[in-house]
């Protein structure tokens, strides 16, 4: 029998406990292999919309079906056909692996990112499950997109709310650099360090004109990211347990893979299931749809 406890005006399941972390917070009490009651589903969506990034560790092999439909809480699944790795255990599973028989290698490498620059509504939500976990490298790191925004200065937010980055794959997709994020209204970054073909200035989508910048400012540019990247908070995660699972807000938080030795060897064996949810907005410069967040 599901027991619960009054918070508020909410009902909470009992179990339900949660502690801060240096981004985000790590949530006990929930086991994500069963059936959970929709109170405390909704408890976990509103956490990670509050909190960014929610971490659940010690969970065992969460099997590829139930990663999938744990997704599924935050919208429809938008899998890339790229992507695709004959071990993954779903079609809709990104298997990532140091050995490219168990998955595909070489992923998240080429700097700080949000997954899905190249679509015209990049993913509103990252969930991740380390089956198979290495015994040394091959962290996660994470940093708070409202905090590196905010950490520009003046006359640099001035020059960067006119910059939009232009993707690098076939589509050359143009999204504004900064914008409000659109559940929160906080200002957030739709960047990727590695797939970004150049920047351009006031872009008009309804003309499709592009006015690039200079190699001088597309210097500064990335310079001045990669400065208040430096000044931020990361938090980058340890991949301690088989079964450690995370829900990520994709569009609040920027994420890298930390190094890890090739050699399955010397590292072990690493393996990380990634789904990845539909984006629902294009990023624009106005949002109207506001939800409480904690940062």
């Amino acid at each position: 029998m599901n027991r619960f406890i009054i918070q508020g005006m909410k009902m909470i399941h009992s179990n339900y406990k949660s502690s801060p972390l240096p981004i985000g917070i790590e949530v006990f009490g929930v086991d994500l292999k069963r059936q959970l009651d929709q109170v405390t589903v909704e408890r976990i969506k509103e956490d990670v919309t509050k909190h960014r990034l929610v971490v659940f560790r010690n969970q065992g092999v969460v099997d590829g079906h139930r990663q999938v439909e744990i997704s599924k809480w935050f919208g429809e699944i938008d899998n890339v056909s790229y992507a695709k790795h004959p071990m993954s255990p779903n079609i809709d599973i990104f298997r990532v692996s140091n050995d490219p028989v168990q998955g595909c290698t070489g992923v998240g490498i080429t700097g700080w990112h949000i997954d899905g620059t190249f679509r015209s509504e990049p993913y509103s939500h990252s969930i991740y499950h380390m089956v198979s976990v290495a015994k040394s490298g091959g962290d996660t790191m994470f940093i708070p997109l409202t905090q590196v925004v905010e950490s520009f200065s003046p006359e640099q937010r001035e020059f960067l709310n006119h910059v939009w980055m232009l993707s690098d794959r076939c589509s050359h997709l143009c999204h504004p650099l900064i914008y409000p994020h659109p559940l929160t209204g906080r200002p957030t970054m739709c960047f990727h360090q590695g797939m970004t073909s150049g920047f351009v200035r006031d872009y008009d989508p309804t003309s499709g004109k592009l006015d690039l910048l200079n190699e001088e400012e597309n210097k500064s540019v990335i310079s001045a990211i990669q400065s208040a990247i430096e000044s931020v908070t990361v938090y980058s995660h340890k991949w301690l347990e088989t079964g450690d699972f995370i829900l990520s807000d994709n569009l609040a938080v920027g994420h890298r893979a930390g190094s890890i030795p090739s050699s399955v060897e010397t590292a072990g064996l690493r393996i990380l299931h990634r789904v990845t949810v539909a984006g629902k907005t294009s990023p624009c410069k106005n949002t109207l749809q506001k939800q409480d967040c904690c940062y």
